[in-house]
């Protein structure tokens, strides 16, 4: 999160692709059983940062594909994985597994074998050098339907990202809330 909102500072009107809401949801997940970064997310959100790119493909395009997940529509882009499916899914099984079986207890000899993480790395590479050539190629239908149509195609204009002066004012009264709950909490292990 800390690198998105450096880059974002540098680069206002930047956005993060994804395709299908799996990442927005993680953070969300993680923001709210953390309680950290929940206002440097919400930016992300209320800026339209985070570009699902299956809405996208869903809305904008037709083909004779069983679904639109990512490794169905791979072929439209000419986009080819270095790391063949089959193998990916061997690696994360073996990890699921390594993960159920492993001893905590044990010394660091009890870590998944490099083929392993060389596998699960590859196909996480893979997923995202995937998700930019979609993008990429999407932006070239764009430009295509621009040429086509002799019109441009206006994009959606940056949306602003600081939360409304009353909802700013609402957060930081929950937050003091928050605040003093904790503090009180962390006083009765003390004193217990």
């Amino acid at each position: 999160m800390a690198a998105i909102a450096s880059r974002r500072a540098r680069h206002p009107a930047m956005h993060v692709y994804q395709l299908r809401p799996y990442e927005t949801t993680a953070l969300k997940r993680l923001a709210g059983r953390h309680a950290t970064e929940v206002d440097t997310l919400d930016a992300l959100l209320r800026g339209k940062v985070l570009v699902d790119l299956y809405a996208a493909v869903r809305q904008g395009i037709r083909a004779s594909v069983e679904s639109y997940s990512i490794k169905r529509i791979e072929a439209l882009y000419g986009f080819e994985r270095s790391v063949l499916l089959r193998d990916a899914n061997a690696c994360l099984s073996a990890f699921e597994t390594w993960l159920e079986l492993r001893e905590p207890h044990l010394e660091s000899a009890d870590t998944p074998h490099d083929e392993m993480r060389d596998g699960i790395q590859g196909y996480n590479e893979d997923d995202c050098l995937s998700t930019l050539h979609l993008r990429d190629w999407l932006e070239a239908r764009r430009e295509d339907l621009a040429a086509k149509s002799g019109m441009p195609l206006p994009r959606r204009r940056p949306v602003a990202s600081a939360p409304s002066e009353a909802l700013a004012d609402q957060v930081e009264r929950v937050r003091a809330v928050m605040r003093a709950l904790l503090e009180r909490d962390a006083g009765r292990r003390v004193d217990a």
